[in-house]
């Protein structure tokens, strides 16, 4: 979130290598720190599901389990869409971070509506991770075109 403060201020500095700098640090330290939270998540998925649904039926332990372990396998996808969404709100682009999220609703209600009579409970966790990916590539997408536009283009003074 830190992301469109900081991009606000370079901005306004004109301080342009500093954004893309900052914006390419700030992917790999959120994709450092998914990989991290995506093992835990993934090596201790049993136990998270246990704690939580403590007393509940093997089903619904199992399915929490597993829904936990593909979900962690697809956290990075996060790691991206936030540093890119705050970046362009920090720009003062706030209408295509708007749309994403929106995006990323009617994608969520749309596919767990659909999915899950193809797939069965996978077809949930599928839709989740489509949500966070068609947000994901929107934002990304007007990241880069406002990038090639040149308004990160020019020079620092």
């Amino acid at each position: 979130m830190t992301m469109a403060t900081y991009v606000g201020q370079n901005l306004g500095g004109k301080q342009y290598d500093r954004i893309r700098q900052g914006v390419r640090k700030c992917i790999l330290i959120n994709l450092a720190i998914c990989t991290s939270l995506c093992a835990l998540m993934f090596l201790s998925a049993g136990a998270i599901s246990r704690y939580l649904i403590k007393g509940g039926a093997a089903e619904a332990i199992s399915g929490s389990t597993e829904y936990i372990i593909v979900l962690s396998c697809f956290l990075w996808v996060l790691g991206l869409l936030w540093p890119y969404r705050s970046a362009l709100q920090g720009m003062g682009r706030t209408i295509v971070p708007m749309l994403s999220g929106g995006l990323e609703l009617v994608l969520r209600i749309s596919l767990v509506l659909t999915l899950p009579l193809v797939f069965g409970f996978r077809g949930v966790m599928a839709a989740e991770i489509s949500a966070w990916a068609g947000a994901s590539l929107m934002i990304i997408i007007d990241y880069y075109r406002v990038q090639r536009s040149g308004i990160l283009t020019q020079p620092s003074v």
